[in-house]
């Protein structure tokens, strides 16, 4: 009787097993929502280990719709129903009055030899920044003292005078890692025209201010403030360029440029710069810079501006010595996130 016996727990066994629901136990330890989605079909033909993976990230987050699951703070979720095998789980945290939302990738495992598995979600590190009202997160809004004292047409309080203080209740507008790179940049010799390269042959990428680390803006009546942090000491070769376009046309190019440029020293104080292809260059403001902090100061009235218009941002890098330029763009700002749109044109 004992192989009969044998037999029967063996089958036992295997439909005790086999029987199992698998789940997995989602937990957010953090003090924000976390707002996600399993499987997005845009994304998991990609593989996140790719170099260009955190700019798809980003494409992704720019552009359409999506009905994110969410994790309060604090909580557990459980999900199942899942293809037993690997599975890729992205979102990002829900930070009040924040202009950009921290995004995260969790890869896991559903399924297999254990029957529930356990993964904690922690906000860092942090993958990328997913811009708050725009695309995926369009139904998200921010609101803070100094965004809604704009939105008024109230004075912000901002001072031009190399104390940084008064920038940190104003939310971010764009904001890049120590590991982002772009994919490309140009070079222009003295004489010749600009050409694009690949950013590894790049003789000044994050030399002398070129790597951007975070972006401020907001604007009263009468002003526009910028406010811009780097992960290398600014020099007296670096330029930080706003291309102003009123409306973006195939083969248009735009009218109005904006260079910001650090100081070098008592005897080279910071400028802003307004290149007008059918003007003179103008100084339209202020600026104060420290080794790797700047702040502006842009006069409103010195230009028009559109609630259409949007702004290319890049930094560029002066060599002295081979009279050659390199300039890296970093993000397409739209002038509706720091204007208020009842004070545009």
């Amino acid at each position: 009787m004992k192989t009969p016996i044998l037999t029967f727990l063996g089958v036992l066994c295997a439909l005790v097993v086999f029987g199992q629901d698998n789940s997995v136990l989602l937990k957010n330890p953090e003090q924000s929502t976390f707002h996600y989605i399993v499987d997005p079909p845009d994304l998991t033909v990609f593989d996140p280990s790719s170099s260009i993976f955190t700019s798809v990230l980003f494409d992704y987050f720019a552009e359409g719709e999506e009905n994110f699951n969410a994790i309060s703070a604090n909580q557990v979720q459980r999900l199942e129903n899942l293809s037993e095998g690997d599975h890729m789980l992205v979102g990002f945290f829900e930070l009040a009055d924040a202009r950009e939302y921290p995004v995260r990738l969790l890869k896991f495992q559903f399924g297999g030899s254990i029957s529930e598995r356990q993964y904690t979600i922690h906000r860092e590190p942090i993958l990328l920044y997913a811009q708050v009202g725009r695309g995926k997160l369009r139904g998200f809004e921010t609101s803070t003292p100094a965004v809604a004292a704009a939105k008024t047409g109230a004075s912000v309080h901002i001072e031009i005078d190399d104390d940084f203080s008064d920038w940190e209740d104003i939310p971010l507008l764009a904001s890049f890692s120590n590991e982002f790179r772009p994919r490309s940049f140009s070079r222009e010799q003295y004489g010749a025209d600009f050409k694009p390269f690949r950013i590894d042959l790049a003789k000044h990428w994050n030399d002398g201010g070129t790597a951007l680390a975070e972006i401020k803006a907001v604007a009263d009546l009468e002003r526009i403030y910028f406010y811009l942090s780097t992960y290398s000491v600014m020099s007296e070769n670096l330029s930080i360029y706003l291309y102003i376009h009123p409306s973006r046309q195939l083969g248009q190019e735009n009218p109005l440029t904006l260079e910001i440029v650090p100081a070098a020293g008592e005897n080279r104080p910071g400028i802003v710069v307004l290149w007008d292809r059918e003007a003179k260059p103008e100084i339209v403001g202020s600026l104060e810079s420290g080794g790797f902090f700047m702040e502006a100061s842009i006069e409103k009235d010195a230009f028009e501006i559109s609630k259409y218009a949007t702004i290319d941002l890049t930094t560029c890098y002066y060599d002295r010595r081979g009279l050659y330029y390199e300039e890296f763009f970093f993000e397409t700002l739209f002038i509706t996130d720091i204007l208020p749109v009842e004070e545009t044109k």
